[in-house]
């Protein structure tokens, strides 16, 4: 048994992984603690779980080598989640999804980067953003229903076929290029709304962990006479090697200390449940592949502001309790407990909620 794989290994390797996870677990219980801006750090808490599941997953892969394929499944996964998290926050950091439509669309068309700046140029406008989450999101489904066909695969003992690889690796690459570069495109639409929030150290630090992951297997395959197993055994050592500086990249560029003011929520594990939970990612994703989605997008894109041109829904009637409490939502998702819905302007809407005493 050759180094990596050996006790040798095995050793260095988890000494690295567990130091990675100690990193990482800090920071996390430190945004848990101080769980101040739940918008931002419900995606930064997730965002930052990925160096500790990145680090066991690939241990116990070079450890357990002959049920490597479903550590590696959890990986996998848990990787396209990453990128759409990232996404969320960048929207978060600039107010919301309606906040940075409304500032994106008064830039100039956007360029496409070399070597694609011969494409059309695109509109910022909330088409943009649609496509900017669809082609993360689109990333987040492919991943697992992949890594659920490769165990079928697996147990049908067609896994390691030419067929089935040149699939994996087309699907794969189509997947990974269209999510990373819809990524890119939108923090260059929005690099200058969070110019303050140091978005290069971020966008890297997640970008960095997506490529060492996927990318590094890649070059691995360049390296003459080395088998399968060969290849994945110096991935997932390597990977548990680099964990280590991942952590201090994480820590660095999402560090807790910024959300230690205002009133600290001490409530840890119902913080640590509500980021555990993926409605909100299941609902995000209904939400933009949904037919009805393109009402929405076509009604934001006639005019140059997207809040003059956006419909609201209100109830018909507003009872005197709602009139007093103030208790309305201007939100194009809110849930009223009328039967009778109409559509308004938002104009109208607003100069009418006004009339009740809301701001």
């Amino acid at each position: 048994m050759s180094f990596p794989n050996n006790q040798t290994g095995y050793v260095i390797s988890g000494v690295c992984s567990f130091v990675a996870i100690a990193i990482s677990s800090y920071n996390v219980f430190g945004h848990l603690k101080y769980y101040t801006k739940p918008k931002l750090q419900l995606q930064i808490v997730r965002i930052l779980f990925i160096v500790p599941i990145y680090a066991l997953v690939s241990w116990l892969s070079l450890c357990f080598a002959p049920v490597r394929v479903y550590f590696e499944t959890i990986r996998d996964c848990y990787e396209a989640f990453i990128i759409y998290c990232f996404l969320v926050l960048i929207l978060e950091y600039t107010g919301g999804e309606l906040q940075c439509v409304s500032a994106i669309s008064k830039k100039p068309p956007l360029s496409h980067p070399t070597p694609l700046c011969c494409l059309p140029k695109l509109q910022l406008n909330v088409r943009f953003l649609r496509m900017c989450k669809q082609g993360c999101i689109q990333f987040v489904i492919i991943k697992p229903v992949m890594a659920c066909l490769s165990i079928i695969m697996l147990i049908a003992k067609k896994w390691s076929s030419v067929e089935y690889q040149a699939f994996m690796l087309t699907i794969y690459n189509i997947s990974y290029t269209l999510a990373l570069y819809a990524l890119f495109l939108f923090y260059l639409a929005t690099s200058d709304l969070i110019k303050g929030l140091s978005p290069v150290k971020k966008f890297l630090a997640v970008k960095c962990v997506v490529f060492a992951t996927y990318y590094q297997s890649l070059i691995f395959l360049c390296i003459p006479n080395l088998t399968d197993e060969e290849i994945s055994t110096l991935n997932d050592f390597v990977l548990c090697l680099e964990m280590v500086a991942f952590s201090i990249l994480h820590y660095r560029s999402f560090p807790w200390w910024e959300f230690q003011h205002g009133i600290s929520d001490t409530k840890v594990v119902e913080n640590l449940q509500q980021v555990t939970s993926i409605r909100d990612v299941v609902a995000d994703a209904v939400h933009n592949f949904s037919p009805g989605y393109a009402s929405y997008a076509l009604s934001g894109d006639t005019g140059e502001s997207f809040n003059s041109q956006t419909w609201m829904v209100k109830p018909t009637g507003i009872d005197e309790d709602m009139r007093n409490d103030g208790e309305l939502l201007a939100d194009c998702d809110m849930r009223v407990p009328s039967t009778q819905m109409i559509a308004v302007p938002t104009e109208e809407f607003h100069s009418e909620i006004t009339s009740y005493g809301v701001p």
